[in-house]
């Protein structure tokens, strides 16, 4: 029989970052994690979305070891999530292919600001803490971070954020739109205190009425900010 086919992809040349194509139109970040992790400890997922926040089809998975990455194309014809065929490369040979598609994005042309005090954050890294979000949104006068998480408890990559008033809130969107947090580009999108009723929270954190200038947190005793974990 002929031997395993790996998309013209060498397995020796595999970093321990993928790109991951023709995925199903409703995946998830948890879903590929899920996915992938049959391979390894996988310690990124980040899906890419078009300007209009519809899901492109494509993105990419870090994993802890070199080892994974070369898992994955040992195993690429049975790829499938969903029962749908995925398409893996090394983001090294994608990025040559595409021109660099994990560069940072443009900020989101066709996404309304917000009518409020209100911002969600989606496409943090699954480790994210509210110091992380602190520090995302130094300068702006903060009073409440919420991290969401998804069904089973685990963090979805999305946060909603409530700013002192609305012009700070527009002020952080038009500057922060598509700026990093660690290695992702994060997306922000207007929300209401009806998102923030909804998400089912993994970690919360609010400084009270009136907010506070995040800049300022840093001469603060650590131990009022929740961390993830035993401290």
């Amino acid at each position: 029989g002929k031997g395993k086919n790996t998309g013209g992809c060498d397995p020796a040349l595999a970093g321990k970052k993928i790109f991951v194509g023709a995925l199903p139109k409703n995946i998830t970040d948890e879903a590929v994690k899920s996915h992938f992790s049959q391979f390894g400890n996988v310690t990124d997922v980040s899906l890419r979305y078009g300007p209009d926040g519809s899901f492109r089809g494509f993105g990419f998975v870090s994993f802890e070891n070199v080892e994974a990455a070369q898992a994955v194309f040992a195993n690429y014809e049975n790829n499938r999530i969903d029962g749908k065929w995925i398409d893996c490369k090394t983001a090294s040979q994608q990025n040559s292919e595409s021109g660099g598609s994990d560069g940072p994005r443009k900020p989101l042309a066709n996404v309304p600001p917000p009518t409020g005090p209100f911002l969600r954050l989606r496409g943090m890294p699954f480790s994210a803490a509210p110091l992380d979000i602190v520090a995302f949104l130094g300068g702006f006068t903060l009073v409440r971070i919420v991290i969401g998480a998804n069904q089973s408890g685990q963090p979805s990559g999305e946060a909603l954020v409530e700013f002192s008033d609305q012009s700070e809130c527009e002020r952080a969107f038009n500057e922060k739109q598509g700026s990093s947090m660690g290695h992702r580009y994060i997306e922000l999108f207007g929300a209401t205190p009806e998102d923030i009723a909804k998400v089912m929270p993994l970690q919360t954190w609010s400084v009270g009425e009136g907010g506070m200038d995040s800049s300022a947190y840093g001469a603060m005793d650590a131990a009022h900010i929740p961390r993830p974990g035993p401290y």
